[in-house]
C-alpha cells in the first residue's frame, strides 16, 4: 500500500478503537457506581493482574511489550475516571511492570523465561523442596510457567542487576479463602546462602500488602528447607501447621497483612 492508503485506514482504526475505548470507558462508569454501592476499591488488583496475564499469553511475541503497555494505559485511564467519578482524588498507582532491590531486578515472568525454570526445576538439589515432582521434560516448565501466569498470579522471573538469573518468584490468591496469598519462590543453588531468599520475602510481603491489598500472606515450606524457613521467620512470618507430603512434612507459614 502508498502511503496515503496506510494512513487512510490508521484513520479508519482510530475511529474504531476512539468508538471501543468510549464504550469501555462508559462500562467503567457502571463498574464505578457498582464498587461505591458495595464498598468496593477503585483499584482492584487481581483483576488488572489477569487482565494482564491473558494480553501476555494472547498477544503476538514481537508486540506482547507494546500490547502490555496499552492495556496497562487503559486500566490507568478507567482508575483515573472511576476516582473523578466517585470524587475520590488522584487515581491510585497500578501493577508495576518491573521492580527494583539493591541485589536484584524482577521482571514478568513469560514464556522466554522457560529454559531458565527449566534449569531449576530439573535440578535435583532444587527439587528436593519442590511440592511437585522433578520436571523430566521442559514442557513440564512451560506449562508451570502458564499455571503461574494465569488468572491473578502475580510472577516474576528474578535477576542480579547484572542480569544474571537467579530464580523465579509468584504470589498467588488463594483459591478457597478470599484475601489469603500464597508465595513461591525457587532460586537457583548457585545463589543459595547470599541472602537473597530473605531479600525476595521482604519485597513479597510489601506487594502482598500494598500491592495486592491481601489479608494475609503465606509460604509452604519442607521441614527439611531450614534456610527458608529462617528467611521467612525472619521477615515475621509464624509456623501456624504442619501436614505430611509425599516427599516429607511440609509446614505452613503465614504473615497477618493486615494492617492494626
Amino acid at each position: 500500500m502508498e502511503l496515503s492508503q496506510i494512513r487512510q485506514r490508521i484513520d479508519e482504526l482510530n475511529g474504531e478503537l476512539l468508538r471501543l475505548f468510549e464504550e469501555r470507558m462508559a462500562l467503567c462508569a457502571q463498574v464505578a457506581e457498582e464498587k461505591k454501592k458495595n464498598g468496593m476499591e477503585v483499584f482492584a488488583p487481581v483483576r488488572e493482574v489477569e487482565i494482564l496475564n491473558w494480553v501476555r499469553q494472547t498477544a503476538s511475541p514481537e508486540l506482547a511489550g507494546y500490547d502490555v503497555s496499552f492495556f496497562n494505559g487503559l486500566m490507568a485511564l478507567s482508575r483515573q475516571y472511576q476516582s473523578q467519578l466517585l470524587d475520590l482524588g488522584p487515581s491510585p498507582a497500578g501493577i508495576p511492570s518491573g521492580i527494583r532491590t539493591e541485589r536484584l531486578e524482577l521482571f514478568p515472568l513469560d514464556m522466554q523465561a522457560a529454559p531458565a525454570v527449566y534449569s531449576l526445576t530439573s535440578d535435583p538439589e532444587v527439587a528436593r523442596y519442590m511440592r511437585f515432582d522433578t520436571h523430566t521434560r521442559p514442557e513440564q516448565a512451560e506449562e508451570l510457567i502458564r499455571e503461574w501466569t494465569s488468572g491473578g498470579n502475580l510472577s516474576y522471573v528474578v535477576l542480579k542487576n547484572d542480569g544474571e538469573f537467579v530464580g523465579v518468584f509468584s504470589i498467588q490468591p488463594d483459591k478457597e479463602a478470599a484475601g489469603v496469598l500464597n508465595m513461591s519462590l525457587f532460586l537457583s543453588p548457585d545463589h543459595w546462602g547470599q541472602g537473597y531468599c530473605g531479600e525476595i520475602t521482604e519485597l513479597a510481603v510489601k506487594m502482598a500488602r500494598d500491592i495486592l491489598h491481601g489479608k494475609m500472606l503465606r509460604a509452604y515450606v519442607r521441614d527439611a528447607n531450614t534456610p527458608s524457613r529462617k528467611a521467612l521467620e525472619k521477615a515475621g512470618f509464624a509456623q501456624a501447621r504442619g501436614f505430611a507430603g509425599e516427599k516429607g512434612a511440609v509446614l505452613v507459614y503465614e504473615y497477618l497483612l493486615e494492617r492494626q
